[in-house]
């Protein structure tokens, strides 16, 4: 029994001596592996087709890149995100993966779809695109995956998702955004991995979301430090290099939303003027008479703006309607002093001090506020635009 157990030993040290040798041939050339969940790999070429694919003089691989966005699905301003529903293309070389048509029915290019097409990439290496300010993981509607005899390699998805948005409501209820897709590769530098412009326009489909309206559209691939390359490297401070050196290629997709300020203005402020309009003309009464200040128009106005703030996050800063609600408030404060000084002077008999009270609710204030209103309207809009620029 102890000879029998002796002759296994051997064998153990061939079967390591050989694990060994297959390691330090895939990775004798510093190429970085990325194994999916579930793969289960048995031989070296299927171990080597996740490395990066080999180019000339080691450059980076080019991934032609585009996007279309189909539908803009909703813009959630409290919670500053945006759904939307794209299509996103990517395509590559990748030598190792050409075949002769006659070794394939004759077949000059090979279609996954679906669940063939996930398991498929699990086998092959990709540019693994992410989306960089999603605020959970995106939903793949459908996916395809398409390999060309040349080793040309293609992938198609459809997909949902919910982005973050960096929205500025100054202008509310002016007010533009710019909402931004940023895709990159997840495990590669722009040394092992660059994206260019594909060969298909990118664009924007009509689908819009309810209240809003895409002005346009714009595609910017660029580069940029991220921290993560700080954990796979142990010098601090490697992600930002000189020259961005470890810098990542990123694809950023700009979509210009205006809002739809018609709705607002007829369901909100409209009605926020006419009952400016009632407490104006309330002091046009019969010379020397005074009315009741009417309090449930203050009710009123309170009730039409706390509707329209509602659908607002809490915000740093003030916005145009909020400068028109302190306007209006104040414009009712002092018409609510004007009217108690014109009732106190009409039980003192004092009928000259009534009637320049309500000359100056009459021509003063009505004028100032419409003034005031006006005023304030250009100037937030013009510092507003000078500071985007």
């Amino acid at each position: 029994m102890r000879c029998h157990k002796n002759r296994k030993i051997p064998k153990l040290l061939r079967h390591i001596f050989l694990v060994g040798v297959l390691c330090f041939t895939v990775l004798q050339n510093d190429e970085s592996l990325v194994f999916a969940a579930g793969q289960h790999l048995s031989t070296p070429q299927e171990i080597k087709l996740l490395s990066l694919p080999p180019t000339k003089r080691e450059k980076p691989v080019d991934v032609a890149f585009a996007i279309k966005v189909l539908d803009i699905l909703e813009v959630n301003t409290k919670n500053f995100s945006w759904d939307v529903r794209a299509f996103m293309f990517a395509r590559w070389k990748d030598k190792r993966l050409r075949f002769k048509a006659k070794d394939n029915n004759g077949a000059k290019k090979l279609t996954f779809v679906g669940e063939r097409a996930l398991e498929k990439l699990n086998s092959i290496w990709h540019p693994s695109l992410f989306i960089v300010n999603q605020k959970r993981p995106r939903e793949t509607e459908s996916l395809e995956l398409v390999i060309h005899r040349n080793g040309i390699v293609e992938i198609k998805e459809m997909f949902n998702a919910t982005l973050a948005a960096d929205f500025n409501f100054k202008k509310f209820p002016f007010d533009k955004h710019i909402a931004k897709i940023e895709i990159e590769a997840l495990t590669h530098t722009k040394k092992e991995v660059r994206l260019v412009p594909g060969v298909r326009s990118s664009g924007t489909a009509v689908q819009e979301a309810a209240a809003w309206t895409v002005k346009g559209f714009n595609l910017e691939i660029s580069t940029r430090p991220e921290s993560r390359f700080e954990l796979s490297s142990a010098e601090p401070g490697a992600w930002l290099a000189p020259g961005g050196a470890n810098d990542f290629s990123i694809a950023v997709v700009e979509i210009f939303l205006h809002r739809n300020s018609g709705s607002f203005m007829w369901v909100i402020a409209v009605p926020l003027l006419l009952f400016m309009a009632v407490l104006w003309t309330n002091s046009m009464t019969v010379k020397n008479s005074v009315r009741p200040w009417p309090f449930a128009l203050l009710l009123g106005i309170i009730f039409f703006s706390h509707g329209a703030q509602t659908s607002l996050p809490e915000l740093p800063y003030l916005t145009l309607f909020n400068i028109w609600l302190v306007e209006i408030y104040v414009f009712i404060f002092i018409d609510f002093l004007l009217s108690i000084v014109a009732e106190r002077q009409s039980a003192l008999g004092n009928e000259s001090m009534v009637a320049r009270v309500k000359k100056a609710q009459l021509w003063v204030m009505a004028p100032l506020a419409a003034g005031t209103w006006t005023l304030s309207s250009l100037f937030v809009l013009e510092i507003t635009r000078l500071s985007n620029h």
